[in-house]
């Protein structure tokens, strides 16, 4: 199975490119959406080539090298604000990304809708010279819509299908989870599907984490992707402690940085998340933090360091552990 990372910020990129340098000898995919910024476009359609291994700069390995197992795939964005695109636009903007695949214009939890841009989307392609493989979506709100959307996928001449709508969004949060309305759980959906049509190729939107690769290598799948994947340090840089005897830091100044990493994240804990919260209180009390992160980058700045430095450090390390076997 090929785990997809999404990502839509050069940065991501980045970071990224250094996680791949760390396991030389795996196959990884990159998603992104079509509505990203001219400069994330080029950059993802050159991807590895042009794109630095942010505070890598001893690693391993060569661009062509890494080239050759990567994967790119390109959808159109459900969750995005305005997706009024012509597929002729849309097939533009898969070219110009350099996807290997590219999702047909799906509506979230609306199987007619999306089966009808599925009839648009193949005539358009089928009448182009496109260098990436279309992939249908299926959505629904049954198991047996599902099945249904699939084989209607099939009867219009998709190679290529994708589950989609495997997520929802939980009151106005603006983060996704797994559905919990009981209809359509990951492993009896892609069972079913895999007992009845036994497709080669099947992809799962937004449903890879760590804790369900082992189910989703077991049930078959060909890749599945990962959007959580930029999260995995400690928020309040407790980790930092334990790298910092590794880079030469002056016994004085280590004792400062720790102490500072403490106070922040003994702030943290108390609540002191954000300066983007709505009580005055809580901006006042976010400013306080970002102020605190100051402190501690100035301090570790004398060392050619900073908090961005041991947090992308942490990122990678992680995902190594974490897809190591896969």
């Amino acid at each position: 199975m090929i785990p997809f990372f999404v990502a839509d910020r050069p940065i991501s990129l980045e970071i990224l490119k250094g996680f791949f340098l760390m396991l030389p000898d795996k196959v990884f995919g990159i998603l992104t959406h079509a509505y990203t910024s001219s400069r994330f476009s080029e950059k993802f359609a050159r991807f590895p080539y042009g794109t630095r291994a942010r505070y890598m700069e001893e690693a391993e390995g060569t661009d062509e090298e890494m080239a050759k197992r990567i994967v790119k795939f390109a959808d159109s964005g459900i969750f995005s604000k305005d997706r009024r695109v012509s597929y002729t636009l849309l097939f533009k903007r898969y070219t110009e990304l350099n996807a290997q695949y590219g999702a047909i214009i799906d509506f979230f939890h609306d199987p007619q809708s999306t089966l009808e841009s599925a009839r648009k989307a193949i005539r358009i392609y089928e009448r182009g010279n496109y260098p990436f493989n279309l992939v249908g979506v299926v959505q629904g709100n049954t198991l047996d819509d599902y099945l249904k959307g699939y084989e209607a996928l099939l009867n219009m001449g998709y190679r290529y299908i994708a589950i989609g709508g495997m997520l929802s969004r939980s009151g106005r949060s603006n983060f996704l989870g797994l559905r919990r309305d009981g209809c359509c759980e990951v492993e009896r959906l892609v069972s079913e599907i895999k007992r009845e049509f036994s497709p080669d190729w099947l992809f799962v939107f937004g449903v890879l984490s760590p804790k369900r690769l082992p189910l989703l290598k077991e049930l078959g799948v060909w890749g599945a992707d990962y959007k959580g994947w930029l999260y995995h340090y400690e928020e309040d840089y407790s980790f930092v402690v334990s790298y910092l005897k590794e880079y030469g830091i002056d016994r004085r100044d280590r004792a400062e940085i720790v102490r500072l990493l403490r106070l922040y994240g003994e702030y943290r804990r108390r609540g002191f998340k954000t300066m983007y919260n709505f009580s005055e209180r809580d901006r006042e009390r976010g400013r306080l933090l970002k102020e605190m992160k100051r402190e501690i980058d100035s301090k570790l700045k004398k060392y050619g360091l900073s908090l961005q430095f041991f947090r992308i450090r942490r990122v990678r390390e992680n995902l190594a552990a974490m897809f190591y076997d896969i």
